[in-house]
């Protein structure tokens, strides 16, 4: 087993045990959770080596749910989990991951959290503490809700139409919040008419280890992967057989293909 500290606890029971959660925004938002529905908890602190998965819906994170929680994977296809909750902090050496952007668990964590990056899309994220990120913290897509009560500690912070607030911030790369308007005007995207897309600026590549990076939605993608993006960590060279599979699975990752 992965990490030994999570455990499932129903919804009825984080009801009662946690009441507090009843009055956030977040909390079954449509009101269409099941009292015998599940929600991820940690009474605790948690260490943990790699990527975590905040998209506890999909399918590709079973087998990675089945080593959290230590059940078989037909146990964990039979369950229905909603929310993940941390009474502490969240350290891991990898990256967090909510790459849906269009739904997602809702997720509260008491603590701090410290990560390689943080990537949120369509979940309900409250972190009372602080966010504190080896490379990039970015929030996608406006059907998510990001709210952090700490500061926002990353090289590269990124608000891309998403409903994300925070109380400060402290960014020594690059900023970009296009809800707030209140970066610096060399950090915005400008428009590209023959691909009828937005370019990220030329402020932010020159940070990105990967020049031919263009789009908010390719840096997404190479976060998505756990991936080291930042000029400034020094990552490994990719070898042929990793690009060959990126470009199998995803044909748009050709694009990114140095020569």
């Amino acid at each position: 087993m992965h990490n030994s500290v999570f455990k499932l606890i129903t919804i009825k029971e984080v009801k009662l045990q946690y009441p507090f959660l009843l009055d956030h925004e977040g909390f079954d938002y449509f009101e269409e959770w099941n009292d015998d529905d599940f929600f991820l908890l940690a009474n605790q602190d948690v260490n943990y080596e790699g990527d975590f998965y905040l998209d506890l819906y999909e399918e590709k994170q079973k087998k990675w749910l089945s080593n959290i929680l230590n059940l078989p994977l037909k146990e964990i296809d039979a369950i229905r989990i909603e929310g993940i909750l941390v009474n502490g902090n969240i350290f891991t050496n990898g990256t967090i991951i909510n790459a849906e952007g269009d739904y997602g668990p809702y997720v509260f964590i008491s603590g701090n959290v410290t990560c390689q990056s943080l990537l949120l899309g369509g979940s309900y994220v409250e972190i009372n503490g602080n966010v504190k990120a080896k490379e990039v913290v970015m929030t996608s897509y406006n059907h998510g809700n990001f709210k952090c009560s700490g500061v926002i500690d990353s090289p590269v912070f990124i608000v891309e139409d998403h409903y994300t607030t925070f109380a400060e911030r402290k960014n020594d790369l690059f900023y970009y919040n296009d809800r707030a308007n209140d970066f610096d005007s060399k950090n915005d995207c400008e428009y590209d008419d023959d691909s009828d897309e937005d370019i990220i600026s030329i402020e932010l590549r020159k940070h990105l280890n990967n020049p031919l990076i263009e789009t908010f939605e390719e840096l997404k993608r190479e976060l998505e992967k756990g991936e080291l993006v930042l000029k400034q960590s020094n990552p490994a060279a990719k070898t042929f057989a990793y690009w060959e599979y990126r470009v199998e699975s995803n044909y748009r990752d050709l694009k990114l293909v140095s020569a």
